[in-house]
């Protein structure tokens, strides 16, 4: 299964949402028309034609009329919700505005279940605690907005598919910034190479795993593969197919940053190239994030699940708030073309509670 989309399909895409934002206007006029004159059937036509859409958009088929039924349900109240948000946001009560994209069709509880792992059973901490501890430069005036890919440290935004390996994503995302830094190549290293060999240090395959073991794992097995020597499958596979012939980039262990700082995630950040991080995504509208300033109230929790990697932060000019921008794996249907903003100075999310980045 690819990791990534094409350019025409990027643009099918941009295409998609488009026809979509103009249908939430049409759909809103609709729905004013039905509590006087009863139109709501000419309504649900209508978003059954764009549940067809986004079938075709996202190669979506399913196996039994059930399973169709259920799915078109799910999109519809999905689609519902979207709507709803995006009204609010045309009249400027929110920040951030949602969109349709390839998980439209899932439950709350199915999308969390799949893209987000547990730490359930992982030694987190006593991990953490080994990484080299950041010393934040002095004497140094910070710029007052970085972003890596820019700056060529970042690779295309990948999908992990239905795989919990995120944190394999951001490791690797962090390993390629710090490799490129050092060398001045960009290399798509291999996320499959993490979850098939890092079981013994503790990691979980498609069920989990931190980025701070990844870098232990690197720097004891001498190295890692290539994303082309080593494909990525969206699967534990059954032994691990490390090519000691083919190692790419190495690691020296991890540097780990002062737990809920962000004073030091943005030196670091600044300084050292882009920082792997974990954040809270257990939200509803995480999912769905289009573009803006992500703030949601039900995200502010401090309870990092999901691994990310941070590549930068600004502020916005018409807004003028501070937001750190984060490149995501759940690829370029998903946010802007797979990346998102979120607020500075609050620790939104637990974004400050385990930043790390691996030493080349």
């Amino acid at each position: 299964m690819g990791s990534y989309l094409t350019r025409r399909e990027i643009s099918t895409l941009g295409d998609f949402w488009l026809k979509m934002k103009e249908f939430i206007i049409v759909r809103f006029f609709y729905l004013c028309l039905s509590v006087s004159f009863g139109l709501s059937n000419a309504a649900i036509d209508e978003d059954r034609q764009y549940y067809q859409q986004f079938k075709l958009v996202y190669n979506k088929h399913y196996e039994t009329n059930t399973e169709e039924r259920k799915r078109e349900r799910l999109f519809l109240k999905n689609f519902a919700f979207i709507e709803e948000h995006n009204l609010n946001y045309t009249k400027g009560l929110t920040n951030y505005e949602l969109g349709v994209n390839e998980y439209a069709d899932l439950s709350d509880e199915e999308f969390t279940n799949i893209m987000i792992a547990s730490d359930d059973g992982i030694d987190t901490q006593s991990v953490f605690e080994q990484g080299a501890t950041f010393i934040p430069p002095a004497n140094v005036d910070l710029p007052d907005a970085v972003d890596w890919r820019e700056l060529g440290a970042v690779t295309e935004v990948k999908k992990q598919d239905l795989c919990s390996s995120a944190w394999a994503f951001t490791a690797i995302g962090a390993l390629e910034g710090q490799y490129f830094r050092k060398t001045s190549k960009l290399i798509s290293l291999s996320e499959q190479n993490l979850i098939d060999c890092t079981i013994p240090y503790g990691n979980k395959g498609c069920r989990g795993g931190t980025k701070e073991r990844s870098f232990l794992y690197v720097r004891d097995n001498g190295g890692i593969n290539s994303a082309a020597v080593y494909p990525y499958r969206a699967q534990l596979g059954a032994e691990c197919l490390f090519d000691v012939s083919a190692i790419v980039a190495k690691s020296k262990g991890f540097v780990k940053l002062t737990p809920n700082d962000e004073n030091a995630l943005k030196a670091a950040a600044a300084t050292v190239g882009p920082i792997a991080v974990k954040v809270n995504a257990k939200c509803f509208r995480k999912k769905f994030y289009r573009q803006g300033i992500f703030d949601d109230e039900a995200c502010k929790e401090r309870k990092s699940n999901h691994a990310m990697l941070l590549v930068g932060y600004g502020r916005d000019n018409v807004t003028n708030k501070d937001y750190w921008i984060l490149k995501n794996s759940w690829g370029h249907s998903w946010g802007m073309d797979g990346y998102m903003k979120i607020p500075r100075h609050v620790n939104y999310g637990g974004i400050a509670m385990r930043a790390s980045y691996p030493l080349i």
